[in-house]
């Protein structure tokens, strides 16, 4: 995903900005403010890039507290959809808040 063209094209109001349901809910549960969900696709903290996708780490306004944002888009659309929002966890996420843990255990 370009995040740069993302960036550039929402300052331009080209694109607009939806947050699914789960998103929502997701990001209600964690405390996660529509303001932070938006400053999190303005701040440059790309974690992991796909093609349609990208998972951005930011920190909630007023405090250190770090959240995930997971953002999906397609160049022939014109919106950005918020896909998910949380924080991230210990169980899955190394302290740094930006590398995943390996999996454990045993492989089938």
């Amino acid at each position: 995903m370009d995040i740069e063209f993302l960036r550039r094209e929402l300052k331009a109001g080209k694109l607009q900005v939806e947050v699914v349901t789960h998103a929502a809910v997701e990001a209600a549960k964690d405390g996660i403010e529509s303001s932070d969900i938006i400053q999190a696709i303005e701040g440059r903290d790309v974690i992991e890039d796909y093609e349609s996708r990208a998972l951005v780490l930011h920190y909630m306004s007023g405090a250190r507290i770090p959240f995930h944002v997971v953002l999906e888009h397609r160049r022939r659309d014109s919106q950005v959809f918020v896909v998910t929002a949380y924080v991230p966890d210990n169980e899955h996420w190394e302290k740094d808040d930006r590398t995943r843990r390996r999996r454990t255990g045993r492989q089938s």
